[in-house]
């Protein structure tokens, strides 16, 4: 018997990480007025990005898994934990990105944070 993967989580997850390669995740402006540099997941997060990525990987495997309890388990696990490491990330980045700029510096979220 043929094990078929769950298409609905493995659609999602992949989703999440072709975003997470491809879209950019925040714009880094001097003030309110100019538009600024938009920056990818690598260069926004630096090396927590490649956290972000496991946890996008790690469902993309998951998905493949049969379904049981243990496996909504550690779905929720992980979607968890990817909500706090973004959070976090994104708090940390931001900071990182205007220090010792200007204080009008602003980072706006992009297009990969939300579909992330």
């Amino acid at each position: 018997m043929k094990r078929e993967p769950d298409r609905t989580m493995l659609l999602f997850s992949a989703v999440g990480l072709a975003s997470s390669l491809l879209l950019s995740f925040a714009e880094v402006k001097p003030n309110r007025i100019l538009s600024g540099t938009r920056l990818s997941s690598m260069a926004y997060f630096g090396a927590g990005a490649g956290l972000l990525f496991l946890l996008w990987a790690a469902f993309v495997l998951l998905s493949f898994y049969k379904e049981s309890p243990s496996k909504h388990r550690i779905a929720m696990v992980l979607s968890s934990a990817l909500t706090v490491a973004l959070i976090i990330l994104t708090g940390l980045s931001a900071t990182t990105q205007v220090a010792g700029g200007s204080s009008s510096a602003r980072v706006s979220l992009q297009s990969g944070i939300y579909v992330s």
